[in-house]
């Protein structure tokens, strides 16, 4: 008996390695003629309000990769997400989220495909506080000649949206330039725009350069 042991181990771990990188496959297609499966987009965001309008959807498509490195035709796919809670998708690979978060969607034809979807909080509005301020600096400008602007993005429903991250920019970089955290500061004497941007929403602030008068 004891010759018998190593063979079955060599079993159980070829076993147990089959299932890894294929899935179910409900085409007529053998599997063993498939070398791979791709989904686009690869990577995709929906942004939704607290509760999911009827239009809030996002498709993805499969596409079968043969063994000569070309598509071949699949009749069907098997789709499924990893997180049903947060977003489901039907036989045709189209997506409805249910709340926020980051789940994989997965289509299957013995070989698997796999994207990701980011499902991020609606933006209704952005805004900066204060929309106008002042810089006032001296015959030379100091370290010290910033300002601090916050932006604030806001949903459908009215409440703060976390963990957004802002662009800022500046239309007069000559007389002021804003880093990544909203902190201005200035460059030069005259008037400059700050504009942030998330979600496809703008807000802009106003920012005076003056230069004070020596005594």
């Amino acid at each position: 008996m004891r010759p018998l042991l190593p063979i079955a181990i060599l079993v159980l771990s070829l076993g147990a390695s089959c299932d890894v990188a294929t899935g179910p496959n409900l085409s007529d297609t053998p599997g063993y003629l498939i070398s791979s499966v791709r989904i686009e987009p690869r990577v995709d965001t929906i942004f939704i309000p607290p509760v999911p309008r009827s239009f809030d959807r996002v498709t993805f498509t499969a596409t079968a990769i043969g063994k000569s490195g070309n598509p071949i035709d699949i009749s069907e796919f098997a789709w499924t997400s990893s997180n049903p809670a947060v977003a489901t998708v039907d036989g045709s690979g189209v997506v409805t989220p249910i709340t926020t978060g980051t789940v994989e969607i997965r289509a299957s034809a013995d070989k698997i495909g796999r994207a990701t979807l980011v499902i991020a909080p609606a933006t209704m509005a952005i805004t900066i506080t204060p929309a106008v301020d002042t810089i006032f600096i001296g015959a030379t400008i100091a370290a010290r000649d910033t300002v601090r602007l916050v932006a604030t993005a806001r949903d459908l429903a009215g409440a703060v949206v976390p963990g957004l991250t802002f662009q800022w920019t500046s239309s007069s970089p000559a007389v002021a330039t804003v880093d990544a955290t909203g902190l201005v500061r200035a460059v030069g004497v005259g008037i400059t725009d700050i504009n942030v941007s998330a979600n496809s929403h703008n807000a802009a602030a106003r920012v005076h350069v003056i230069q004070t008068l020596s005594r």
